[in-house]
C-alpha cells in the first residue's frame, strides 16, 4: 500500500468513527437502518422550466462502501434508492448530466458518494 493509500484509509476510517451519524437507506421494501454516513454538498447547475440556468446545492451522503447494502449484500446505489437521515427522506437521483453516484475518493475506492434530493419527512 502507498502512503498516499494509506493515509487516505486512516482518514476515511478516522471520519466515520468520529464524523458520522446513523441513517438507512431503503430500495423498494428492503431497508438496511443503522448504517455509519456522513452528509456532504456538490453544486451543480439546475435548468429550470422558463430555460434558466440555476446553481443548487445537492445534498450528498458519504457511505462506506462495504456498508452499502441491501438484503445483507453490498450493492452499488441506484436511482430511487431512499436514504433516511436526521428525520427526513432523500432520493438517490442523479446530477444532471451525470451519475447517481461516484467515489468520494479514487484511489482507493472505498467510500461513496450519493446525490440525493429530499423528498419529505422521514416515515
Amino acid at each position: 500500500m502507498s502512503i498516499m493509500s494509506t493515509s487516505l484509509a486512516w482518514l476515511s476510517s478516522s471520519m466515520k468513527t468520529h464524523l458520522s451519524e446513523s441513517g438507512s437507506i431503503r430500495r423498494d421494501d428492503n431497508e438496511t437502518p443503522s448504517i455509519d454516513m456522513r452528509v456532504g454538498k456538490t453544486m451543480a447547475d439546475v435548468e429550470g422550466m422558463n430555460g434558466v440556468t440555476v446553481r443548487t446545492n445537492i445534498a450528498d451522503f458519504l457511505i462506506t462502501a462495504a456498508d452499502y447494502q441491501i438484503n445483507g449484500i453490498a450493492v452499488e446505489p441506484k436511482r430511487g434508492d431512499e436514504i433516511d437521515y436526521g428525520g427526513k427522506t432523500y432520493r438517490a437521483m442523479p446530477i444532471a448530466g451525470g451519475e447517481v453516484w461516484r467515489y468520494a475518493e479514487n484511489v482507493n475506492r472505498t467510500v461513496l458518494r450519493i446525490h440525493t434530493k429530499e423528498v419529505g419527512d422521514a416515515s
